[in-house]
This record gives structure tokens, C-alpha cells and sequence, in this order.
């Protein structure tokens, strides 16, 4: 299924990065557009976003993680089966509060519509946009998601990836986080798994990442705290899935773009199979390669090509 993302290009990708980073900063003074609504108040699986008219285009856009809250939103390694398909439980929960305030702004609305968001952002924008595209079927509902944690399973991905984009930058971690991409990495404990104590598990996790915190600088040491807070939830998680649980959800979800800021190439170029993240990144600065400005920097370094009808 070919990408038909309206106007896509570079151009978009550019704007769509810059709409999330200032999700961060609450500040969208550097756009000539109109703020439509906002929630500025994060609590557990009810994220920050905005819902802003620009260029005639509508843009829901949603907040990576900045608080506690919102990591733990994020751990939420549950599995939940709908109608529509298999989702990250913490992100559908996330989606359906985000929708039950933003959907009637989308529902009056007659032009394009985009979904964004960077990391948390990203990681309930595409299940925002499977909801929407079921709610609003005539409507053209396009989602651009940057760093996401796979969020939905293969099946649902491919049925809706028409106008679903996925940009990961370099090696970044994230985009690698889910139970069974842990479990392929961590494999050679099969023999063992079901014998050892919990608390070893954990350890193996944590020295894990402990292999990236030398490199790491204070921003990133709050993802590095983050997901060594996580460490337990996903443990049970993968214990689970050796015992026979099953698990849908393993890759980024859409046409996946994967960039690099260091060779940059026309985004048609950056296009990847979402199976080739089948394990956990082990690059030494997976954790640097995942704050919102790094992929702000990668995404701007794109050269800019044709604009997609």
C-alpha cells in the first residue's frame, strides 16, 4: 500500500517536527496559525494536546512525556483487543480521553487533518488516527508520528498505513520497545527464564541500559530514569509472553522513514520495512538519539523533494 499521506514531503515532516516540539514549550508563536483548543493539564493516560488551525489544515497535536505522570502512562505494557484492532492499552486509554475532548473540533472541520507528536505524542497519535479514521470515514485524517513506541499490532498497521507515517531517528531506542523485540534480545535466558527469580530478570534489564548512561546527558537521563522505572511492568510483561501470552504488537506501525543527520537523503530514499526493528537497539547512543530538539535537528536536515497529492 503506497504512501498517500496528503502533501507529503519533507516540507511536511519539517512542520509536523517543529508543531510537536512546541507541544513541549506550549508555544506556537512562531506559526501564523489559530489555536482551536488545548488541554495543558497531564494526569495518568490524559496527555497535553492541542488542536491548532494552520495553512487551512487542522493539526491535532500531542505532547511528549515532560512528567512522571506521563512516563507511567507510558508503561502500560498491557495489550487491549477492540474492534478495530490491538493496541498498547496505556495509548488507546491515552487516545480515548485526548478524542473525547478533540473529536468534535475535527468533526466540524471540512479540510485536511494531521495527527503529530513526538515520543508519548507519537506513541498515541497513530491510535488516534485508526479511532478517527473509523469515526470520520469521509474525512482525510493523515498521522505523522516521530520516535513512537510500537503502539499497535502488524495487522491493523498495514490496513491503515495508507496515511500513516513512522520517523525514526538513526538508532534511536524507543521505536525498538516492545515485549517482543525484549525478548528476541534477551532470548539467550530461554533454557532459564521461567526458573529465575524476578529480581534477577530485572537486574539483566537494568544493567542493560546501564550500558548507555556514560553517554548520556541530563536531558536524556530523565528517558535513561524513566525506563529504568519501567523495568518491572515490562519484565512481567515479557515473563508472560515466554509462558505462552500472547503479543500482537512488536514494530513501528505505518511507512516507516528511518533518518540519519549525519547522511542525510531525500525521505523517499529513507524508507524501511517496520520489521527490520525486530530487537532492542543496542547503539551506545540509542538514548541520545531519541529527545524531541535531536529529532527536530535530524528531520530539518532532510533535503527537501516533490510534494505528494
Amino acid at each position: 500500500m503506497p504512501n498517500a499521506v496528503t502533501g507529503f514531503s519533507a516540507a511536511l515532516l519539517k512542520l509536523a517536527i517543529q508543531l510537536s516540539v512546541a507541544a513541549y514549550n506550549n508555544d506556537f508563536t512562531s506559526f501564523d496559525g489559530e489555536m482551536i483548543y488545548k488541554n495543558r493539564t497531564d494526569g495518568f493516560l490524559a496527555p497535553v494536546f492541542y488542536v491548532y488551525k494552520l495553512d487551512g489544515n487542522l493539526w491535532l497535536v500531542n505532547r511528549g512525556s515532560i512528567t512522571q505522570i506521563d512516563y507511567l502512562s507510558c508503561a502500560e505494557f498491557n495489550e487491549r483487543t477492540t474492534d478495530l484492532g490491538t493496541f498498547h492499552e496505556g495509548f488507546w486509554i491515552a487516545s480515548e480521553t485526548t478524542l473525547s475532548q478533540a473529536a468534535k473540533y475535527i468533526e466540524e472541520f471540512d479540510g485536511t487533518v494531521y495527527i503529530t507528536g513526538h515520543s508519548y505524542g507519537a506513541s498515541v497519535a497513530p491510535v488516534e488516527y485508526v479511532i478517527l479514521r473509523n469515526k470520520f470515514p469521509h474525512k482525510d485524517i493523515n498521522c505523522l508520528a516521530f520516535g513512537p513506541v510500537p503502539m499497535m499490532d502488524n495487522v491493523t498497521s498495514e490496513k491503515y498505513r495508507d496515511k500513516l507515517v513512522t520517523v525514526i531517528n538513526h538508532f534511536d531506542l524507543v521505536p525498538t520497545l516492545s515485549v517482543p523485540n525484549v525478548w528476541n534480545t534477551f532470548s539467550y535466558l530461554e533454557p532459564v527464564i521461567s526458573q529465575l527469580p524476578k529480581d534477577q530478570i530485572i537486574d539483566v534489564l537494568e544493567k542493560f541500559l546501564d550500558y548507555f548512561e556514560w553517554g548520556i546527558s541530563i536531558i536524556d537521563k530523565m528517558l535513561y530514569e524513566a525506563l529504568k522505572a519501567d523495568i518491572p511492568a515490562l519484565v512481567d510483561a515479557v515473563i508472560g509472553y515466554t509462558q505462552g501470552e500472547q503479543r500482537l504488537i512488536r514494530y513501528p506501525a505505518g511507512h516507516v522513514y528511518q533518518i540519519n543527520i549525519d547522511k542525510p537523503k531525500p525521505i523517499d530514499e529513507c524508507e524501511v520495512e517496520p520489521t527490520s526493528f525486530d530487537s532492542l537497539s543496542t547503539y551506545i547512543w540509542a538514548m541520545t538519539e531519541h529527545p524531541d530538539k535531536v529529532y527536530e535537528n535530524a528531520v530539518m536536515a532532510i533535503p527537501d523533494n516533490r510534494v505528494r497529492n
